[in-house]
């Protein structure tokens, strides 16, 4: 089982990892309309490639680091997790 400061770590690492692979992403963005690799999932509600891989980044380093350990994310698995460890 991991300590409480080994979760520590594990989060901040993943976030690391998520952070270069978002800075790394290109940034071309046009005024005048929204990029083509954003997709509206709602109004004023966007999503790009860019935020779903940070988000399997995070998703594979919390639970490959913590086994049998879920984690809800915004873009790729929204649902309401309460049972077990739970990121």
């Amino acid at each position: 089982m991991n300590s409480s400061l080994d979760l520590v770590h594990l989060a901040a690492h993943a976030a690391e990892v998520a952070g270069r692979h978002i800075r790394s992403a290109s940034r071309s963005v046009s005024r005048s309309s929204s990029p083509p690799a954003w997709i509206s999932k709602g109004h004023n509600d966007w999503v790009t490639d860019v935020d779903r891989t940070a988000e399997s980044l995070i998703r594979a380093i919390l639970t490959e680091g913590a086994p049998g350990s879920r984690v809800m994310g915004e873009e790729l698995s929204p649902e309401v997790v309460h049972e077990g460890m739970v990121w």
